[in-house]
């Protein structure tokens, strides 16, 4: 492949990763060793047309609750270790879309979605992947980070991105 063929690669798959729910946003500076009040600058809720009023509400109350955890999952670092170089790029905060919640028995609900950084070097590059992140909210409203979910194996190795 030419490097304009690889570049319109890297483009559209990017363009695909955005579509298929991955959410990026704006925020100020965090390093791997912060503990930032709250992780998240905008968590959304994906396919909000495909849901009935009810659920829908009910995912953007889970998408409020998730917007203030605290602290950044070691695995979220390691996915995107290779975009945090502090030179080319940096991340400035994170966004996420949950994608899907089911009653988690107690009460409360397990949450999946996706998860992206928003980066301070380099703002307009958008990298997408296909790493999800499981939360539990419980019926209290207490967020516990669950796992997290690298379908392609791709932690730490370039990602498809694309600059806006």
């Amino acid at each position: 492949m030419t490097r304009r063929t690889t570049r319109l690669v890297l483009i559209i798959s990017g363009v695909l990763a955005l579509i298929a729910g991955a959410v990026f946003v704006r925020g100020t500076p965090l390093s791997a060793a912060q503990a930032p009040a709250p992780s998240f600058a905008d968590v959304t809720v994906w396919g909000t047309g495909d849901l009935d009023p009810q659920t829908q509400a009910l995912y953007q109350n889970l998408a409020n609750a998730i917007a203030g955890f605290v602290g950044v999952p070691d695995s979220r670092w390691a996915y995107y270790g290779l975009y945090n170089d502090g030179t080319t790029w940096a991340i400035g905060s994170w966004g996420g879309s949950v994608l899907n919640a089911v009653p988690d028995g107690n009460g409360g609900y397990q949450v999946s979605m996706t998860v992206g950084p928003n980066f301070s070097i380099s703002p307009g590059l958008i990298v997408g992947g296909g790493y999800y992140e499981i939360f539990n909210v419980d019926a209290a409203g207490v967020v516990t980070f669950i796992g997290s979910q690298d379908p392609n194996n791709a932690s730490g190795g370039p990602l498809n991105s694309m600059s806006g």
